[in-house]
């Protein structure tokens, strides 16, 4: 049985000043857009929930084994619009595997456009699906184990001819360390390359030009070409043109080439730092009589200069000429609102937002931008969706990066503490979650980020109400309970704990059975609390109320209640880990020094576990103690019902161990009298005020109502049945088993 009424993790989650990531580890975390709210289509929403179960509905190992996957026989064929939603929201999400990828064959699916973003591990073997399909576009980004000559030999030939985008950012372009670029000349229908973050040079840059006739759109920021007059033979044609970081050897000379490309669209001259030779006055010079020239880029309408000092100061930006995409990265300007820019910067939400959206590709960006966001949400609390939601995307593409993690994690807590969580759309809600829990995974070990990571998760309406991998979240907090000792950090783990092992069923719950360490942290914290429990009974002046018990105990003893529900295993740990013990001593101290208020708090979470013990075989005849069978039998007449009801099921449950184990453990014979005492107890009840407990299944029930077992055993276990299924028929009828009924049915008069 577990318990249905956890208690408010806001307790637990109340940071002590200072306590969330510091301004150094602040920043901002993740979502997409800078548009309003809008819901997302049936579609994307069950694209989402298969990415988050890894396509385990759709796809599941072979029969012949070897590690493969395969869509099940019952999936009908993905068309390339559906295959290709599917295998890019894995990427995105860092879920795509290499059995995963082999999945997605021509049999199965189509694919058209596909997008490898964080998913750096896939093999060359893998990607070898590819050639197997009719590519359009292909992104391919900062591949580990792959280069270009090993990935052109992974697409097919149709590929090869039809192919109009190619995204390498960040993926060798080296085979056996000189540069393979030539293998791009077989893409003769290629329109858009990215070759940003690679090892391109001048050289490679002229072969391009040369080749690749139809190219509209190049990228080649942060990259080894320092002269781009190879691009004058694209003067023509080129629209879109990226340059973020390059370095020119000559200033000058590359202002000459780019005023001769007269079809530019885009340009991007962005860069982190400051170009030392277009501070030159002959170059400045220049710069100037280019920019306010009419004819310099007649058609341009999109120029980045963020981070490039080209000087372009007031007077001159009040005479460009008007290009409505005009944008910068500039603090001293950013108090000219009348400028014709769009200035991204730190200053107002609107600027943050640009920075997020437009330089999200730069990680250095990212990292400063995300500070900014921490430092102006840092006492805010109104709602910031917008906001918000632009961080999701840099969280997901930076996952592995621990920098950005920790400055996400603490702009996610900015954005969605304390009542801010009810008012996101379930969608955020669940967002935000699944980031936090990826950046959980990613660094174990990284304290100041598991902080900031329990201090949003701890929230009632993310773990009540968002939909979430809840035998992860769980996996991941019961980790960091082992590990670390930061006593804020405890209490939120045990707190989320005892909410999440609620909602995890029990065969989920026995693969956390195996982790020996988990219980015996959870009983020594018990242990410790005890001990401050019984310091602050001898100290106050009167019996502590609810309100005054320590809430890490409460917690803790929610969570082992939870965990050993219909799990033997866990129940097997919490026996040798000394938990039976640690409970006596517990009920020991309540049952001298506590007050009725305080008892009836705690002594309900402790009975419940023993129930668990209980109802299992393996661990059942542990509860015969002379101590243990006493305090129960003093139990049963107690006032509060609750308690009443608990230790009468565990009097109940050990009805099931036959006389001779009684006689073997106990030396006197205390069934004979307890078990017509648990009848009478039940037969003085009324009907409870609440619920007092939730049951995963009923399945406890049916060896205590066999025909053979004691009358008081089977009373209260109808008893218990009854009350729940009044209370709440919609989730306890169904879990009445024909086998259940028919041993009811057995109990009944044959006239009834």
């Amino acid at each position: 049985m577990s318990h249905r009424h956890q208690p408010s993790v806001a307790a637990a989650a109340a940071a002590p000043q200072g306590s969330a990531a510091s301004a150094s580890a602040a920043a901002a975390a993740a979502a997409a857009s800078q548009s309003p709210s809008i819901p997302p289509s049936l579609e994307d929403l069950c694209v989402r929930l298969l990415t988050s179960r890894g396509l385990r509905d759709l796809a599941g190992p072979t029969a012949a084994g070897c590690g493969r996957i395969s869509f099940y026989p019952r999936v009908p064929y993905l068309c390339p619009a559906v295959a290709d939603k599917l295998l890019n929201s894995l990427a995105a999400g860092g879920k795509l595997t290499d059995p995963l990828l082999g999945a997605f064959t021509p049999d199965r699916c189509g694919l058209q456009c596909v997008q490898l973003e964080n998913a750096e591990d896939l093999s060359l073997e893998s990607l070898k699906v590819l050639k197997r399909h009719r590519l359009l576009r292909l992104t391919c980004v900062r591949l580990e184990q792959v280069n270009l000559y090993s990935l052109v030999s992974c697409l097919s030939d149709a590929s090869k001819q039809q192919m109009v985008s190619f995204n390498l950012a960040g993926t060798s372009i080296l085979c056996d360390k000189l540069p393979v670029i030539v293998c791009l000349s077989v893409f003769r229908s290629l329109a858009s390359l990215n070759l940003a973050n690679t090892e391109l040079d001048c050289k490679c840059l002229e072969v391009i030009c040369n080749d690749l006739r139809h190219l509209v759109h190049l990228d080649i920021s942060k990259t080894d070409v320092v002269d781009i007059w190879p691009l004058r033979r694209m003067r023509h044609r080129l629209k879109y043109l990226h340059l973020y970081g390059v370095k020119p050897k000559q200033a000058s000379r590359f202002l000459t080439v780019l005023s001769e490309l007269e079809n530019l669209v885009l340009l991007d001259i962005s860069d982190d730092t400051s170009l030392a030779r277009f501070g030159k006055p002959q170059v400045q010079q220049q710069v100037r009589e280019l920019f306010s020239s009419p004819n310099f880029l007649p058609r341009l309408e999109h120029l980045d200069v963020s981070g490039n000092k080209l000087k372009l100061d007031v007077g001159l930006l009040r005479q460009f000429p008007e290009v409505p995409g005009f944008a910068m990265v500039d603090e001293q300007l950013s108090g000219e609102p009348e400028l014709p820019v769009e200035i991204a910067g730190f200053d107002t939400e609107d600027q943050l937002i640009r920075c997020l959206h437009r330089y999200r590709d730069r990680e250095n960006y990212m990292q400063q931008t995300l500070c900014a966001v921490f430092l102006h949400t840092n006492h805010m609390f109104n709602l910031r969706e917008r906001l918000l939601r632009a961080t999701f995307p840099v969280l997901r593409k930076y996952s592995h990066r621990m920098q950005l993690q920790l400055a996400g994690t603490a702009v996610l807590y900015n954005l969605t503490r304390y009542q801010l969580s009810f008012k996101l759309c379930p969608a955020v809600r669940n967002t935000v979650v699944d980031l936090v829990l990826n950046a959980m995974g990613n660094f174990p070990k990284q304290q100041q980020l598991q902080k900031n990571a329990l201090l949003t998760l701890c929230n009632d309406c993310f773990l009540h109400q968002a939909e979430f991998d809840r035998l992860w979240c769980l996996s991941l907090v019961c980790d960091g309970l082992v590990q670390f000792s930061d006593q804020h950090m405890v209490r939120m783990l045990v707190a989320i704990v005892s909410i999440v092992s609620a909602k995890v069923s029990s065969r989920d719950l026995a693969l956390l059975g195996s982790q020996e360490r988990l219980f015996a942290r959870l009983v020594a914290l018990v242990q410790d609390r005890r001990r401050l429990l019984r310091s602050q009974l001898a100290d106050l002046p009167k019996p502590p109320g609810p309100s005054d018990l320590d809430p890490t105990l409460k917690f803790a003893l929610s969570a082992l209640w939870n965990l050993t529900d219909e799990c033997e295993p866990s129940c097997r740990l919490f026996v040798e880990a000394g938990g039976l013990e640690a409970y006596l001593k517990l009920f020991q101290l309540l049952d001298c020094s506590a007050g009725a208020e305080a008892r009836q708090c705690i002594l309900p979470k402790c009975l419940g576990l023993l129930n668990n013990i209980a109802e299992m075989p393996a661990t059942r005849k542990s509860l015969l103690v002379a101590d243990i069978i006493s305090m129960l039998s003093q139990l049963l007449t107690d006032s509060s019902l609750s308690v009443a009801y608990f230790a009468a099921g565990v009097l109940a449950n050990l009805s099931l161990l036959p006389d001779r184990v009684w006689l073997e453990r106990l030396s006197e014979r205390p069934r004979r009298r307890l078990l017509p005492a648990v009848g009478d107890a039940v037969l003085s009840w009324s009907a409870p005020d609440a619920e007092m407990v939730a049951y995963r299944s009923f399945r406890p029930f049916v060896r205590l109502l066999e025909p053979r077992r004691h009358p008081s055993a089977q009373l209260w276990s109808l008893w218990a049945i009854r009350q729940v299924c009044c209370r709440n028929r919609q989730t306890y009828l169904p879990l009445l088993s024909p086998k259940l009924l028919r041993n009811i049915r057995a109990l009944l008069p044959p006239d009834a």
